[in-house]
């Protein structure tokens, strides 16, 4: 059985709420207050300002905290899943592992607990910008040089985190948010739920025979439940990296048991021929599809590892190519006008 977790991608919504005096206007006790019919949740220590989105096991709201004062993403556990432990264990293990991690490329968990009816939740930075799972929605796919930045953060940010002894097991597209600094995209790597810390101490969410995460990343030893480390998020980010380059799947089968059989049995196709026309360079091909080894011992080592192969990739810069062929056109045209010029006084 697998758990796979792609409708808590959230949907955006828009429209703020607006304040009313219901005691004057009624002469009664004031509803629960909402956002577009939406009730929001209740709590001294923060004001809700608007709903982010809505996922199927909590809700984001932009909310200012009062001590101190900030702007902060409020996480908000539906309160129909209050007693679901399972459910309640992974939102604690989301804001646990959040909570030890201080790294640039990783959202900030500021505070965590319960608010004031007893809903879990999850008061994190702010973000302005998108998930990469939308932004691959808009473009299809990324230029290379904007792919780039953004694997080197998620490998920042993973490095962090496996140093810390914690394995993610969970990266994919909608868990990369992309902020744009100057002409610069910044990623930051959210939603540590199936966290895992490489401790025997610490108990694990996943009961026998059931595979935690979302199908499409999951590496072929998180499919089988084998014991995984921090090499099963390389391969989970080498499915990313094939997917913001090309704009296909690595695997594409019909259902999600086909999809779990290919990761585990399929060779995956190169990234040349999943999408022709990128005129991706060999040496990141060969990151990409190293990254994705079945076998776990041929993959890379180490986040550090792939990191540095990817930083000491040589890409042309963008329009190098173009520059290239003009240089060349400029050289025959030249040749050309120099035989013109000696035909003629000969």
């Amino acid at each position: 059985m697998v758990r796979s977790d792609d409708s808590a991608d959230f949907q955006e919504e828009v429209g703020p709420g607006y304040s009313i005096s219901w005691n004057e206007v009624l002469g009664r006790t004031p509803p629960t207050p909402s956002l577009n019919g939406e009730s929001i949740p209740l709590d001294d220590r923060f004001e809700i300002l608007a709903l982010i989105g809505t996922g199927a096991c909590s809700k984001v709201y932009k909310a200012r905290q009062i001590q101190p004062s900030r702007v902060v993403a409020l996480k908000v556990l539906h309160s129909h899943l209050l007693t679901n432990a399972e459910t309640i264990a992974r939102f604690q293990r989301e804001a646990e592992s959040g909570s030890r991690l201080n790294h640039a490329s990783i959202c900030t968990v500021y505070e965590y607990g319960r608010l004031a009816k007893g809903q879990p939740f999850i008061a994190m930075q702010y973000l302005e910008g998108e998930s990469l799972a939308s932004l691959l929605r808009r473009f299809e796919c990324l230029d290379i040089e904007e792919a780039l930045p953004i694997f080197l953060s998620c490998c920042n940010a993973l490095i962090a985190a496996h140093e810390k002894g914690i394995v993610h097991r969970d990266i994919k597209p909608a868990n990369i948010f992309i902020q744009s600094i100057g002409k610069e995209r910044d990623a930051k790597l959210l939603d540590f739920g199936l966290a895992k810390l490489l401790s025997h101490s610490v108990p694990t969410l996943t009961q026998t025979g059931i595979a935690l995460g979302t199908v499409q990343y999951m590496s072929p030893e998180q499919i089988l439940s084998e014991p995984v480390d921090a090499r099963s998020d390389i391969y989970s980010l080498g499915c990313v990296m094939f997917q913001t380059l090309t704009g296909r799947q690595v695997f594409e089968g019909r259902t999600a048991f086909e999809v779990m059989e290919e990761h585990i049995n399929k060779l995956p196709a190169t990234l040349q021929s999943a999408h022709p026309g990128a005129n991706i360079p060999s040496e990141l091909e060969n990151v990409v599809l190293k990254s994705l080894a079945k076998d776990p011992e041929r993959r890379y080592q180490s986040v550090h590892e792939l990191r540095h192969a990817l930083a000491s990739l040589h890409l042309k810069p963008k329009g190098s190519q173009l520059n290239q062929v003009a240089l060349v056109i400029l050289l025959i045209l030249t040749a050309v006008s120099i035989g013109l010029f000696f035909m003629h006084h000969m």
